[in-house]
């Protein structure tokens, strides 16, 4: 009786345990949709606006979230990120822009982007994510890096695959990429991140924020694009696989990750050009390999680019 009376006391722990855990759960599931839809409260107005005059300075309260979500995952620079308020040349390269966007991109652009938001010093090109109305049905916005509007293509695509790689070895290859376009860096943000939302929209690639996936109840794990390419959202098939795929760091956003030994670059190129992907960023998840085969076939089918390694 005593050793089945000590099953019964483990087994009463494991239970209150796993009962909190699953309270815990639920109440970060409820806060993080509660901020959300309070954030579509507030910039559902926006909708009546042209797309291009959803470009506007990044609130207070929104910087901070972001630099403390940035710096909770590892981005030490987050500390200097900065909102911009748009120049009337930002706005006009802005709309030059969007014209030139897949029809998929302004569509839902049109209907479910609530703001643009530009930042000095942000880590990357851009973010895309999502917020939720009160019917449940989910709606976006985007933050841009602000240099996006002052590099060229070729020289941003080049300083994001190059950044990964460290300095060690001068004398090993670096990576330049030519498009042979005139386009800014802009062009690449827009599509990439424009990438992103239609995918959220649509279901392109099979859902991995599992906040969303709880709120449209959709559980799948495989799409036509994903299929025989990857196994999960951050694992490809082997044959799809190359050498220090898991330790990109585009732009060494992440400072305790390190960088990849530069005299790897050859041969992961070699192994790049045996796999699916457009670039070492599309192997690292689903939604990046789509994001960026989007962007690399937008520009190249219907801009007239040309990409050159």
């Amino acid at each position: 009786m005593k050793k089945y009376g000590t099953h019964r006391a483990v087994l009463s722990v494991i239970c209150l345990s796993l009962l909190t855990a699953c309270v815990s759960h639920d109440s970060k599931y409820e806060e993080a949709y509660a901020w959300k839809l309070r954030l579509f409260q507030r910039l559902q107005d926006n909708l009546s606006k042209p797309v291009a005059e959803r470009v506007q300075k990044m609130p207070d309260n929104l910087l901070k979230a972001v630099r403390d979500h940035e710096k909770s995952i590892g981005i030490t620079g987050a500390v200097r990120y900065a909102a911009r308020t748009p120049t009337a040349d930002d706005m006009a390269l802005f709309k030059s822009y969007l014209d030139l966007l897949p029809q998929a991109h302004k569509a839902v652009f049109e209907k479910k982007l609530l703001a643009v938001y530009l930042i000095d010093g942000f880590s990357g090109a851009g973010l895309a994510n999502w917020v939720v109305d009160q019917k449940g049905q989910t709606y976006y916005y985007i933050i841009l890096n602000s240099s996006l509007f002052r590099v060229s293509l070729d020289d941003w695509l080049s300083y994001k695959n190059d950044s990964q790689f460290d300095k060690s070895e001068q004398a090993s290859p670096t990576i330049r990429v030519r498009t042979q376009t005139d386009y800014n860096a802009l062009i690449y943000g827009l599509l990439h991140e424009g990438a992103h939302i239609v995918d959220i929209e649509f279901g392109a690639t099979p859902y991995f924020d599992h906040h969303h996936r709880r709120l449209i109840g959709i559980i799948q794990k495989a799409s036509e694009f994903t299929d025989r390419v990857w196994i999960n959202w951050l694992r490809p098939v082997p044959q799809s696989d190359f050498v220090h795929r898991t330790e990109l760091n585009p732009y060494g956003s992440f400072p305790r990750k390190g960088l990849i030994p530069r005299g790897e670059l050859p041969e992961m190129f070699a192994q790049l050009m045996k796999t699916p992907f457009v670039s070492f960023y599309s192997g690292s998840s689903w939604n990046e390999d789509l994001a960026d085969y989007v962007s690399f076939f937008h520009i190249e089918k219907k801009l007239g680019g040309r990409f050159y390694s």
